[in-house]
């Protein structure tokens, strides 16, 4: 799923003639300024294959304490994921939620929100700017990652993993992790001279994690 603009016109054509030549799909956030409607139209009139709502909104959106500036309420926040869930499948298309913290899969889960998907952070803490004590500097996705694995266990829904290199690990060492703990897909970000030897590396890992604890859900 390529990293490629949503709405505009270079980015319509260039999905168009990756579609001519090859199966991929590509997925969209919806993340444009933290109005998940508005990335939804935007996503809809790109053609996307699957859109989902980014985990920076829906982060934001469960937290009692976040001001959004128009005074909405965690229920009334919810609602309006709800309500774009339900937009994007009147359009024939997979909807999802992402999140970086578990507890804003949690507060969805409560609210009744059913994705066809989840988009989550999934990595660990064996390095070292994770074990630093200090403010958080851009370097840390997944916040408990052992409550991460359990919560998502119970889930029925595919699980994509993403960030799983965080800010310091390799991908063997962060695909093992994904998939050995319960994501169904990894999102993994790399150069085109990386694609061969990252999906080799992905696949000699889920080939290893078949056996995990999660059922696999896709």
């Amino acid at each position: 799923m390529p990293d490629l603009p949503v709405g505009t016109k270079k980015g319509i054509e260039r999905r168009e003639a990756i579609r001519d030549r090859s199966k991929m799909k590509f997925f969209s956030d919806c993340g444009i300024g933290l109005d998940f409607q508005k990335g939804i139209a935007m996503s809809l009139a790109a053609d996307f294959d699957a859109l989902y709502c980014q985990g920076e909104i829906t982060d934001r959106w469960t937290n009692e304490k976040y001001d959004d500036g128009t005074g909405k309420t965690v229920a009334q926040r919810m609602e309006l994921i709800r309500k774009g869930l339900e937009e994007i499948r009147s359009h024939g298309k997979p909807a999802g939620i992402g999140a970086h913290r578990i507890e804003a899969i949690k507060v969805c889960v409560e609210f009744g929100l059913k994705p066809d998907f989840w988009v989550k952070t999934s990595h660990n803490h064996d390095y070292w700017s994770a074990q630093n004590a200090g403010p958080w500097k851009d370097n840390m996705f997944d916040y408990d990652p052992e409550e991460t694995i359990r919560f998502m266990a119970t889930l029925k829904e595919p699980w994509i993993g993403f960030k799983v290199l965080a800010a310091a690990i390799s991908p063997e060492v962060g695909l093992k992790y994904a998939f050995a703990n319960g994501a169904d897909f990894v999102c993994l970000g790399m150069y085109d001279f990386q694609i061969v030897e990252d999906v080799n590396i992905a696949l000699d890992a889920f080939e290893k994690a078949k056996d995990r604890s999660r059922q696999w859900m896709a």
